[in-house]
């Protein structure tokens, strides 16, 4: 199993959903089924680790992790 690495705006993404779905009803921001969670995680592979580029809302603009 490859180690699984954040780049710090994806950090910074993912902590925010949480923060937010933690607002609206707490029991969510800990696991939530894909059907209900807008974000998805983009993400490489490479040889020795997986890297997360971002955590996105479906809703925004994708120029702003494609870049990354």
């Amino acid at each position: 199993m490859l180690p699984v690495f954040w780049l710090p705006e994806a950090d910074a993404e993912l902590k925010e959903a949480l923060g937010r779905y933690h607002g609206i009803r707490p029991d969510i921001a800990r696991r939530v089924g894909v059907r209900r969670f807008p974000y998805g995680l983009y993400f490489i592979v490479e040889d020795t680790r997986i890297v997360v580029i971002a955590c996105f809302h479906g809703r925004r603009n994708p120029r702003r992790w494609q870049l990354r």
